[in-house]
């Protein structure tokens, strides 16, 4: 499909449309009424629609990584040019954006008080920070259906305490911008 500075498109292609699309279906089936709350009686359809958004938040976290090629000079955008910061730093903010865009559109719909806001807020960044550094290990939300997948996920993950710092430093980040975000505009 083509390479831009040595970074395959179609990777890149996937990060971005991958980190709207969860957004905008979890919009739509909010909109029409089809996204379960949280109750005793959930279905198990309930738990496996939750189940797959929250699989599928990291992808936003995943594409705010891109920042890596700016930063890390390894074998992409070497030597960084204007059309590198452009591309890579457009990609890393919208990833950003709908890292916290996402976590809190799933916290406003579950959520229902200021406390469970910030459980809420709390597991769901540890989720798009590790669930960012399991995609470097080259593994998929896809591939995180299957069980067995997932323990060797955070098995490998354990075998790189560079990358479990970096999950760290990532659910810190989204984790604080929600929660000034909670504070300056007080949600409850």
């Amino acid at each position: 499909m083509g390479k831009f500075q040595g970074h395959g498109l179609q990777s890149i292609y996937v990060e971005i449309v991958l980190a709207v699309f969860w957004i905008f279906l979890f919009l739509v089936l909010r909109h029409f009424r089809l996204l379960p709350k949280i109750r005793r009686r959930m279905t198990l359809l309930d738990y496996l629609v939750v189940l797959i958004f929250v699989l599928f938040i990291p992808n936003s976290t995943y594409a705010f990584w891109e920042i890596k090629h700016l930063i890390f000079h390894y074998k992409v955008a070497v030597p960084p040019n204007l059309f590198s910061y452009l591309v890579f730093g457009s990609i890393s903010l919208l990833g950003l954006i709908t890292s916290v865009f996402g976590t809190r559109m799933i916290v406003n719909h579950y959520a229902k008080n200021q406390k469970e806001r910030v459980i809420y807020f709390f597991f769901l960044s540890l989720i798009c920070g590790f669930g960012a550094m399991v995609g470097q290990l080259n593994l998929n939300s896809w591939d995180l259906l299957n069980f067995s997948k997932i323990t060797h996920a955070y098995v490998s993950l354990l075998g790189h305490p560079q990358l479990i710092l970096v999950a760290l430093i990532s659910a810190f980040v989204i984790f604080s911008i929600n929660i000034l975000i909670d504070y300056f505009l007080k949600p409850f």
